[in-house]
């Protein structure tokens, strides 16, 4: 058995507790951050190597690891080897100090590889803290040997098993059913063969295909059979259904549940908006309000172990039931699900929209992705939309008279 995961998912599921507070998360800081880290990565002369990529293999039993992964930078300096470890932040630096183990455990990692690649005794790990405010920057380091390096990335791996067995089996038995999987009708729409095997050859060619079929096709199956084939043939790793319309997306699981009929085994999540899928009285996540977010990812890894040995197509009922059963928040329950799910149905603002898009999955990209777009002429509205804002003049009126005009605001973008 192999399980492919990037480290972050892996340091993620294995370390993270507590609370979700959505009060200290920010979309416009998200930005802001990716900001920081070039800054400073910038900063550096060319013996410093930004967003370097590392990979590893490693086997415990009879579980195959394949971790990869991008430290922010690797410096090499008088002999001596640094993995640098960027993080962002609005706290006060003077006030922060070298406790996150969250942060220490990504660049670790990544001395590990190096280390095991370079076949080196011992590595400086560096924690760079850069302030969001001014970009002033704090850095904590720790001298590490390889040995201890080891240590920490085996258990790791020990802690990640029991689930990674259940990924394991999961994705063999999709491979092996997609393989055998025939069309779930007795023949084929006029048009609807010819549709099909042009998609499974735009993904062979990895080639971008655009496809006008008039009503009664057949559009939505004729896409999603040879995409789910591709799985199968290990020409990719993850669909994307994207849709404008709640219609449409109900359509595509209906797809699903037909080829679950011919004996496809697959992960398949249907992404509901928080508006529609919270379960507290008003959406207010941070653990003083809302009792699903209080203790949240104390519990969820129990959820997915769960959900994902029991179910295969999970829609917005599956997905609440399983979030009551272990007082889990729905929303944030359903994003780590498409994690570990095969196909992904959802939103075109899920990819699209830079405010919301499904960051976990883009910004550190290990896998091949399929993006089947239903509609597609609705993007260019909807993509409009995405890239646009609305000024109220009220807001202006209301930000001119909360400042003084001669001094300012103390924060200099604003200035």
């Amino acid at each position: 058995m192999y399980i492919k995961t990037s480290v972050r998912k892996l340091i993620e599921f294995v370390m993270r507790s507590g609370d979700i507070d959505n009060s200290f998360r920010d979309n416009n800081r998200m930005v802001q951050g990716i900001k920081a880290h070039q800054k400073i990565q910038k900063s550096y002369d060319k013996n410093y190597k930004a967003e370097y990529y590392l990979t590893n293999i490693t086997k415990i039993d009879d579980m195959e690891f394949h971790v990869e992964g991008r430290a922010d930078g690797l410096l090499k300096k008088k002999g001596q080897i640094i993995i640098d470890e960027i993080k962002s932040t609005t706290r006060n630096l003077e006030k922060l100090d070298d406790s996150n183990k969250l942060h220490w455990a990504q660049a670790f990692c990544y001395g590990y590889f190096y280390g095991v690649k370079k076949d080196l005794k011992k590595l400086t790990i560096r924690l760079t803290y850069v302030s969001l405010d001014d970009y002033k920057t704090k850095t904590f380091e720790k001298e590490k040997s390889l040995d201890e390096l080891y240590d920490f990335y085996i258990n790791l791996l020990k802690e990640y098993i029991n689930f990674s067995k259940i990924l394991s089996i999961n994705l063999e038995k999709r491979n092996k059913s997609a393989k055998e999987l025939s069309f779930p009708y007795s023949g084929y729409r006029k048009g609807q063969r010819k549709m099909s095997v042009a998609v499974y050859r735009a993904i062979l060619d990895e080639k971008k295909l655009f496809v006008d079929a008039p009503t009664g096709t057949g559009k939505t199956i004729s896409t999603i059979f040879p995409a789910v084939k591709s799985l199968g043939e290990g020409l990719s790793d993850k669909v994307f259904y994207l849709t404008a319309k709640n219609t449409t997306a109900k359509e595509a699981l209906k797809s699903l549940y037909l080829l679950k009929e011919k004996n496809l085994s697959i992960k398949a999540v249907s992404l509901t908006s928080k508006e529609k899928i919270c379960l507290n009285d008003e959406i207010s996540c941070n653990p003083d309000d809302c009792p699903f977010a209080r203790g949240h990812f104390d519990r969820v890894n129990d959820g997915l172990k769960d959900i994902l040995e029991n179910e295969d197509i999970m829609d917005f009922d599956i997905i609440t039931s399983y979030a009551e059963k272990h007082r889990l928040c729905p929303l944030e329950f359903e994003l780590d699900l498409a994690l570990y799910s095969d196909l992904i149905i959802c939103d075109y603002n899920y990819v699209f929209d830079p405010n919301v898009y499904l960051r976990r999955f883009f910004d550190e990209s290990i896998d091949e992705y399929i993006f089947l777009i239903d509609e597609a002429h609705n993007l260019l509205e909807r993509s409009r939309k995405m890239f646009s804002h609305e000024f109220v003049d009220t807001s202006f009126k209301e930000l001119r008279e909360g400042m003084d005009l001669k001094k300012g605001f103390k924060n200099h973008k604003i200035n």
